[in-house]
């Protein structure tokens, strides 16, 4: 059969290695597709009302599945991230992940499920397009890349969701020190703890929006009805800076002992600077140890040719002789 099919394409293509690659995105396109008929009928067996009846007496729908979920491409990529089997726990955990990397619907997590299979697929069909395009590639060495190009589709978001997580707090950390300056500026001037989180959000919206976000979300939390040691814990946890950790610990025991809030945010702000600066020393004294393995394999080796070339060839000119 597969070999019927070859045969009709190459009757249609100029060259074997072009239809080799029509053979390719055929096959391609076809595992796509049958994946996709498998969950609309694993999807249609079941009508809405039956489904509609059975989440009623099963209780109230969970909020982590929501309706438009259930059709369209938002389901398909669900369906996809069901595939991969895992516990509960490590759901949580790239959950959290994807809220301290600023992704914070509740489809993130099977997206990013979802994109591990499908880059996984994608890589397996380059993989074979390329053994497919090379006739010189033996079975060992195609089975080789495949495997490799599917590992390194299945790693690749983690690799990706890692540095989006780095660059964000980044972001937030650099932003840091001039949102707790104006911390400090608004409570010492009589404003509340809550307005003067709102206050500072609107003031750094523009140096730096994600800091920004995360300080409104805290009001917005308040107001719906948290706690105010709630909603700081909440903004722990959508972070993830130890900076905001030890700001969040030193109001939280403020709030505890009634000691003055102005005193205590003024108090971190000198130990938040003292930190600082020393972080920067640590890192400046880093600096000649990293520059040893530049100056070793660039510098060094230009020095040695200049410096005692010449010693060389005058050497292997009076050895000539």
């Amino acid at each position: 059969m597969f070999d019927y099919i070859f045969a009709l394409i190459s009757s249609q293509t100029s060259g074997p290695d072009q239809a080799r690659m029509v053979f390719s995105v055929l096959a391609f396109i076809s595992m796509l597709s049958l994946m996709a008929a498998i969950y609309l009928i694993v999807n249609g067996l079941t009508s809405p009302s039956r489904r509609r009846l059975k989440e009623l007496n099963e209780g109230d729908r969970s909020p982590s599945t929501p309706a438009a979920d259930s059709n369209g491409v938002g389901g398909f990529l669900t369906f996809l991230s069901g595939l991969i089997p895992n516990k509960q726990s490590d759901r949580d955990k790239t959950r959290e992940t994807l809220i301290m990397a600023g992704y914070r619907k509740k489809e993130s997590v099977s997206f990013y499920y979802a994109s591990k299979i499908l880059l996984s697929l994608t890589f397996i069909f380059i993989g074979l397009l390329i053994s497919k395009l090379s006739l010189k590639i033996t079975p060992e060495q195609t089975l080789f890349i495949v495997t490799s190009l599917f590992i390194a589709g299945f790693m690749l978001p983690n690799f990706i969701l890692k540095k989006l997580l780095t660059h964000r707090q980044r972001i937030i950390r650099n932003g840091f020190p001039d949102a707790l300056d104006l911390l400090v500026v608004c409570v010492e001037s009589g404003l509340s703890l809550t307005s003067a989180f709102q206050r500072v959000a609107e003031k750094v919206e523009v140096s730096c929006p994600e800091l920004s976000e995360e300080m409104a979300t805290v009001n917005v939390e308040i107001r719906a009805g948290l706690s105010r040691q709630e909603a700081f814990q909440n903004l722990v946890k959508r972070t993830g800076l130890e900076e905001i950790r030890g700001l969040i610990t030193n109001l939280e025991q403020s709030i505890r002992f009634g000691t003055s809030i102005a005193d205590t945010l003024r108090i971190y702000s000198e130990e938040f600077r003292d930190k600082r600066m020393q972080r920067a020393e640590e890192q400046a004294g880093k600096i000649s140890t990293k520059m040893i393995f530049p100056m070793v394999t660039c510098l060094w080796p230009g020095f040695f040719i200049i410096a005692v070339g010449p010693a060389i060839l005058q050497v292997f000119e009076a050895f000539s002789k």
